[in-house]
């Protein structure tokens, strides 16, 4: 009793309770089953509740869920006499439902019978600290499994610590160049080495350093650098921080670029994201007569050798390609410096960045002057090889109005006169002027100029012209034509070039005779079609899948150009052309043309 009575009063003494309500310490006096006592202001601010809302409630009530079991079973020791006291780091639910960390430290004081007690618990706040131990975590574990490699210095320029892909970069480990100036500079890059430290250690920050580094194995590589200094909490400088990164493939891959647009036939223009030229190389020069000058801090819009008249269609070209669309083999015109305008073809591509996004565009011309005029010059061959197949035919159709002429001035000479004979005579010279003019449009190279016109006129005069050879063979044309007046923005020299090499084909096409269909309607979408159907000797799949080859005809001596050249024409009007055929069944010819306008 005494005993008791003893420690009763020790824990009742005024010292005691001024400690134990005083201490920056949070205190928790707690009897055996861990109900909550007593606890002092410390404690209360701590966990957010008041002495009174804490009394009497059970410690596992404030107690983190996932941390009861464990706490239980070492609070279990305690109260078993297996340990004297314990300390833990342990989490709490704060009033306001966050958590909280603490150290814990729990002592046991015994009744005067041993057969009461309760337990002392100071509880140190560590929410902070542990927060920065998270921190720490983070930052090492970004430190060590980073893929740049990291390099910590002392000022001296001395290697306080690697990370892994350090290792991995140089073939050094840590402790090969502990404590040691960095042996990975050659003796030739020593003087950027030494500028880094120097700037470093000055407060400046660098970025993107470029220089060149040798492994342990003795290989050259190209590195991007990093450094930054390290401050402590007075804001001096007491280390440098390096971060390296190994760029020697995008080098590799960046020269060979560089190599070949440098190198290419081809001139080749570099334009960023702006629409500002940043690189051309030595064949636009060589080609165009234009210099680097002439185009590198300008618009390209603005560059010389594009047209006045072409600019439109440029700016066009220039804005799809900065939204990343690409232009395939265009067609156009551009001018060299000596004032020539020359054909191109030309093509547009994005240029992509490291991480994939667009970061401006190139332009590949290829100067196609002489191809178009070789293609001319297949054109007037072709012109002149129908001109002939005609002849026999036109001859033919013209004997027969002069025939008739000749008789009549017969009649005329020998006195007899009838108004009738004038109108007559007259009637088959204009049919005769009209089959001449259609045979010079053949015959006579025309310069190419696209001007609106009446597109059913001009297939009419066509099938006028081909009627007579058409019926030397034995075939019939039925003409099916929309007789609607359509205009089409085209060179109508060259589309008749291409219905006669059509028609003629399906003359050919019919030795023992057959029928012909030449049709035209209008589409909804504004687009004029032209058919032309036979009931010829067809072609096989295979043969029509090389329509357009040179060479590639069923001709004894044909040289398969007129269709390569026919399907030139109507892709330059902005068409296209369709077969369908099938062996001794005929063939389906479509050309699809886009309507200026209708009159």
């Amino acid at each position: 009793m005494k005993k008791y009575m003893i420690e009763n009063n020790m824990i009742d003494s005024d010292i005691f309770v001024n400690l134990f309500n005083n201490t920056d310490i949070g205190m928790v006096l707690a009897d055996k089953k861990g109900n909550i006592i007593r606890t002092n202001r410390s404690f209360s601010k701590f966990i957010g509740y008041t002495e009174n809302e804490l009394k009497n409630i059970n410690y596992a009530d404030i107690t983190y869920p996932s941390d009861i079991k464990s706490n239980e079973e070492i609070r279990y020791g305690l109260i078993n006499g297996f340990v004297k006291s314990y300390h833990i780091k342990k989490r709490y639910i704060h009033k306001n439902g966050q958590i909280v960390w603490a150290l814990l430290y729990v002592t046991k004081v015994k009744g005067y019978n041993d057969s009461s007690y309760c337990t002392i618990a100071q509880i140190v706040d560590i929410t902070h600290y542990n927060e920065y131990l998270d921190e720490n975590k983070i930052l090492k574990s970004f430190y060590d499994f980073a893929s740049e490699g990291i390099a910590i210095f002392d000022l001296e320029g001395k290697v306080i610590q690697v990370n892994r892909a350090f290792e991995d970069i140089f073939g050094y480990k840590e402790y090969e160049v502990k404590n040691k100036v960095l042996p990975v500079t050659p003796s030739f890059t020593m003087h950027h080495a030494k500028f880094l430290i120097e700037e470093t250690k000055k407060g400046v920050y660098i970025k993107d350093f470029e220089t060149i580094k040798q492994r342990k194995d003795g290989k050259l590589i190209t590195v991007s650098i990093n450094m930054s200094p390290i401050f402590n909490d007075d804001k001096d400088i007491v280390a440098l921080a390096g971060l390296v990164r190994d760029i020697s493939d995008e080098k590799f891959i960046h020269a060979q670029l560089e190599s070949f647009i440098e190198f290419n036939n081809d001139p080749i223009i570099i334009v960023d994201n702006q629409g500002v030229v940043t690189k051309v190389n030595n064949a636009l020069n060589k080609f165009l007569g234009w210099t680097a000058d002439d185009f590198i801090g300008k618009k390209l819009i603005d560059t010389p050798y594009i047209p006045l008249e072409y600019k439109p269609e440029a700016q066009v070209m220039i804005d799809n390609a900065l939204s990343g669309k690409k232009t395939h083999d265009f067609e156009t015109k551009r001018i060299r410096k000596d004032g020539t305008l020359i054909d191109v073809i030309l093509s547009i591509f994005s240029i992509k960045d490291n991480l994939n996004f667009d970061n401006g565009f190139a332009i590949s011309l290829r100067d196609i002057t002489e191809k178009k005029r070789a293609a001319q010059i297949f054109l007037e061959a072709e012109k002149l090889t129908v001109a002939g197949q005609l002849a026999a035919g036109i001859a033919h159709e013209i004997r027969n109005p002069v025939t008739a002429i000749k008789g009549f001035i017969q009649l005329m000479k020998k006195g007899s006169f009838n108004e009738m004979y004038y109108e007559i005579v007259e009637s088959e010279i204009e049919r005769m002027e009209l089959i001449l003019n259609e045979l010079l449009v053949l015959a006579k190279p025309q310069e190419i100029k696209f001007e609106k016109t009446n597109i059913y006129k001009t297939i009419d005069h066509v099938v006028t012209l081909l009627t007579a050879l058409a019926n030397m063979n034995s075939i019939e044309i039925i003409n099916d034509l929309d007789s609607n007046d359509i205009y089409l923005q085209c060179d109508e020299n060259q589309l008749k070039q291409v219905f006669i090499n059509f028609i003629k084909n399906s003359i050919d096409a019919m030795p023992n005779g057959g029928r012909l269909v030449v049709r035209s309607s209008i589409l909804e979408n504004n687009k004029y079609i032209i058919e032309f159907i036979d009931n010829g000797c067809g072609m096989s799949k295979e043969f029509s899948e090389k329509l357009g080859q040179p060479f590639h005809t069923s001709k004894q001596n044909g040289t398969g150009l007129g269709y390569m050249v026919s399907k030139s024409i109507i892709e330059n009007h902005k068409g296209n052309i369709h077969v369908s055929s099938e062996k001794d069944v005929g063939t389906h010819i479509t050309v699809t043309l886009p309507i200026k306008g209708t009159k």
